[in-house]
């Protein structure tokens, strides 16, 4: 078997294409770069994954080394010699390169190790191995798809291009047959994509995960009972704008956001839109998403276009949806010392958390009269009203009702928080820094609500209506 580090991982990254009339790299498939696709499927089988591209460094926002293309305009297989010489320098003339385009997907892994692992010593002399491909690829417009190539090829590929080729697939017809390996065609979900239409056709047929499964404690008038239950994902996305002239580009974060993965390039351009920073969808020149510990997506504007990213990022932190959202520091949700409430009381019936969201609809004198604000309000463990606020954000009424409790001096002993729509992490956060362990809201949470409520300690209830209810963490608070 080859030894690992004798391979180099290489995607054909391409560019602008014609059909599909952008870099199909930067694409986004379930809010993730066709080319980080490509590199997540190469990486566990490679020490090394590069790209073919026509500059040095165009990829590094997406952390993906760009060999520069020597013959660029030339298809292929220009790219695939220089994946050779690299990969001949970097491990000698035993090397081979896993090559894999960017613009196919659904490829599935255990192919790709089946086929790095059918390598055998001295194997050098069959020059090419492909897995899978159709015979009749060409007239299916089908390339080759994943290949090994021994950088014993080199020469072939060389004198090839000196010939005026430029597509893999001639160069594999003069190849014997042993040096081609067709055990079958390829399964329905792989697909290539060469114009726009066939990635949204993708995203609708595979749309991005967004939601997560949970096991929970289900209350009733009669008790608690396990039960199983889904949550909506929700996790932080950065977003910076790319903007200025050419040669003098600049880069601004204007905000972290809250939000559900998926469509981050429609959930830039709409942000951009409303703020009036763009006019018109060419103002946008391409959306492109790394991820991390932290999701940042970049939107690129075209030269010339006025942009200010002071009044933009200004206003995304004060808007009254974002809450906690503005801050670029979502890991220091608890800082050390606050927020946490392990084996903090009180212990409350169930019979009296299920009645709180009525008693605080009864408070909402405001809604009465427009029926637009959402509430927060405080209750003690017997279930009796301390406190209540209103505003048109969720955040913004939490907000009113913990800032009384500091500047009357009235924060210290724990009572029940209950909230009048969903709970998402900005609020369990809010909850937990000002010492309430026990939180009650008559909608749903959020996937991060629960993570953070768990490592806070604090008890997180959510759909309390009609004498019935989800326990998410901490149960042993209620009775």
């Amino acid at each position: 078997m080859n030894q690992l580090h004798d391979i180099l991982g290489c995607i054909l990254a391409g560019g602008r294409s014609s059909r599909f009339g952008r870099d199909k790299a930067r694409a986004l498939l379930h809010g993730r770069p066709l080319l980080l696709h490509a590199a997540d499927a190469l990486r566990p089988l490679c020490p090394a994954v590069v790209a073919v591209a026509d500059r040095a460094g165009k990829y590094d926002d997406l952390q993906v080394e760009a060999l520069v293309d020597l013959q660029p305009g030339r298809g292929p297989l220009a790219g695939l010699e220089a994946a050779l010489l690299q990969a001949q320098a970097r491990y000698g003339e035993r090397a081979w390169v896993l090559l894999a385009p960017c613009d196919t997907v659904g490829v599935p892994a255990e192919w790709l190790l089946q086929l790095r692992d059918s390598l055998q010593p001295g194997d050098a002399a069959a020059a090419f191995r492909d897995l899978a491909a159709p015979v009749d690829a060409k007239a299916l417009g089908w390339e080759p798809l994943p290949l090994l190539v021994a950088a014993a090829a080199l020469p072939a590929v060389q004198q090839a291009l000196a010939t005026g080729q430029t597509a893999l697939w001639r160069l594999l017809e003069a190849l014997p047959a042993r040096a081609v390996a067709r055990p079958g065609a390829w399964p329905e979900r792989v697909r290539r994509l060469d114009r726009p239409e066939e990635l949204q056709a993708l995203h609708e047929a595979q749309p991005v995960r967004q939601d997560l499964p949970v096991a929970l404690q289900r209350w009733s008038p009669r008790g608690a009972l396990p039960a199983d239950d889904w949550l909506a994902i929700e996790e932080p996305l950065e977003i910076r704008v790319e903007y200025g002239q050419v040669g003098r580009r600049r880069r601004a974060t204007i905000g972290v956001v809250l939000r559900t993965p998926g469509h981050e390039a429609e959930l830039v351009a709409g942000l951009l839109w409303g703020e009036a920073a763009i006019g018109h969808g060419d103002d946008v020149l391409e959306v492109s998403l790394s991820t991390g510990e932290l999701p940042v997506v970049t939107a690129r504007l075209r030269p010339g276009l006025a942009f200010d990213p002071k009044r933009l990022s200004r206003h995304l932190v004060t808007t009254a949806a974002c809450g906690a959202c503005g801050s670029p520091l979502l890991d220091a949700a608890l800082p050390k010392g606050r927020g946490q409430l392990h084996g903090l009381g009180p212990a409350v019936a169930w019979s009296v958390l299920a009645g709180l969201p009525a008693q605080l609809r009864a408070l909402q004198t405001t809604f009465d009269r427009t029926g637009g604000l959402h509430a927060a309000g405080l209750f003690s463990a017997a279930g009796e009203p301390v406190l209540a606020r209103e505003d048109i954000g969720r955040h913004n009424a939490l907000d009113k009702l913990v800032g009384h409790l500091v500047l009357t001096q009235q924060l210290g002993p724990p009572g029940v928080l209950v909230l009048s729509g969903r709970i998402g992490y900005e609020l369990v956060q809010k909850a937990a820094m000002a010492g309430l362990p026990l939180l009650v809201g008559v909608g749903a949470p959020t996937s991060l609500a629960v993570d953070l409520a768990d490592r806070a300690g604090m008890t997180l209830v959510g759909f309390v209506r009609g004498g019935c209810g989800n326990v998410y963490t901490s149960p042993w608070r209620v009775i």
